[in-house]
């Protein structure tokens, strides 16, 4: 109790707390000027002081300060109360949403139909192109899950095997691509639809030689021309293109040519197996020489017409317009 302040039966003020208080200490001189205690008629003129000043402050005009700069806040401000709506939000979200294009229905649709709006896929040389590579690639896509299966059950092929065989698929592949193709494209010239040709019946023609040998040594000699064929064919088809599209369409092209031969990956192993499943290997080797005949007779009837003849038009218009 001694160290709560009071003595002993003493009443404690209600207001004062329980809290133990600090323990005394000497108090340092003050000075008599400034803290003597305040009589009435100081606390009188001090509160008069206070309430002159906040008098004051009442009657200062605030809008004469700084006019110029608070009308720009004050409109900055009522726009910005006005648009707090939920409807003005959901514009202005709608809006940013659109200028950064994320609204992606309306600028993905422009967008694809600008890409195939290009002026080169109307030509009929380029749509030759586009179909004779789709063939090929359907071709190809449905004999290799036959081919893979095939090829386990006639000479059980395992994982070193086909390391080897895949191996040199690409290398002979890399290598006619870099040594074989472009001179072959280049010996034959505007006549080039001969050499596509030559390639689709090495392909057409190697394919059920290779499916149905029981040697291992006939495999991989028909399997080494079919890849040097198949390099040289989509270098040709590659040559012919550049030469439809100007410069600032080709992108456009080779992406719509990649495009089909994806396309074709993935309806063509589907495709073949389920005509395996339907008649076994017989059904699905048909319908890949099928195709194979198919881009046969499209490239003999219409390539050098619509594609080497466009090509050379071209050019002979591109001379003319630069003489």
């Amino acid at each position: 109790l001694w160290r709560c302040g009071t003595r002993r039966g003493s009443r404690m003020p209600a207001t004062q707390s329980h809290v133990p208080r600090e323990p005394h200490t000497k108090a340092a001189p003050r000075d008599c000027a400034t803290s003597a205690p305040k009589t009435r008629h100081g606390a009188q003129s001090e509160a008069e002081g206070i309430t002159t000043q906040s008098a004051t402050v009442r009657n200062i005009d605030f809008g004469s300060l700084g006019s110029r700069s608070s009308a720009p806040l004050a409109s900055a401000g009522r726009r910005t109360r006005g648009s707090c709506s939920p409807r003005s939000r959901g514009a202005y979200a709608s809006s940013g949403w659109e200028q950064r294009g994320g609204g992606g229905g309306g600028s993905s649709s422009a967008g694809l139909t600008g890409f195939l709006s290009l002026p080169v896929l109307k030509l009929r040389g380029a749509q030759l192109l586009m179909l004779v590579r789709l063939k090929m690639a359907l071709a190809f896509h449905m004999f290799a899950p036959v081919w893979q299966v095939s090829i386990r059950a006639r000479f059980d092929f395992g994982p070193r095997d086909h390391a080897q065989f895949m191996g040199l698929v690409g290398l002979t592949y890399a290598l006619s691509q870099g040594f074989i193709a472009k001179p072959l494209v280049r010996s034959f010239g505007d006549k080039v639809s001969r050499l596509l040709l030559l390639c689709i019946l090495v392909l057409g023609g190697a394919r059920p030689v290779a499916l149905y040998t029981q040697s291992v040594g006939v495999v991989y000699a028909c399997y080494v021309p079919m890849v040097i064929a198949l390099g040289v064919m989509n270098t040709a088809i590659t040559t012919a293109a550049s030469r439809l599209a100007q410069k600032e369409q080709l992108g456009g092209f080779y992406g719509v040519m990649e495009s089909v031969e994806n396309v074709a990956g993935m309806v063509g192993p589907a495709l073949g197996g389920l005509l395996a499943r339907v008649d076994g290997f017989p059904a699905t080797l048909a319908a890949v020489v099928c195709f194979y005949a198919a881009a046969f007779v499209l490239v003999a009837l219409f390539f050098s017409t619509h594609v080497s003849g466009a090509a050379a038009a071209e050019a002979a218009a591109a001379e003319a317009a630069k003489a």
